[in-house]
């Protein structure tokens, strides 16, 4: 029985083998708000992703909520996250940019400023 709980998590874990490297895949969680979870019918959800960077995490929920999220989470001039009235923080509170890396189980808030004060 052990075997098969550990085939079943490397399997999970394990996605492919490129140039001799193990890629470890990674399950990161969103929780977004306001705009960004009317774009995608959820407040929630999560990801496998191979690479884990914070670029790679956008990557694949513009993958799968399409262009609107997109055009929401990226800004087209620069291909980077859109820092232009949205925040994307991590557990700690802490603004997250395209270049940090995750870790397994780590969840980043997807927000849009309110302007005012």
């Amino acid at each position: 029985m052990a075997w098969m709980t550990w085939l079943k998590y490397w399997h999970k874990k394990v996605h492919s083998l490129n140039k001799g490297q193990v890629y470890i895949v990674i399950t990161v969680h969103a929780n977004f708000h306001s705009h960004f979870k009317e774009l995608a019918s959820t407040g929630e959800d999560s990801f496998l992703i191979e690479i884990p960077t914070v670029s790679e995490f956008a990557k694949c929920i513009c993958d799968k909520y399409g262009a609107r999220m997109r055009a929401m989470l990226i800004d087209p001039k620069t291909n980077e996250l859109n820092e232009r009235g949205t925040m994307f923080v991590n557990e700690r509170g802490m603004r997250v940019s395209a270049e940090d890396t995750l870790e397994d189980g780590e969840t980043i808030t997807f927000l849009v400023g309110i302007a005012g004060g």
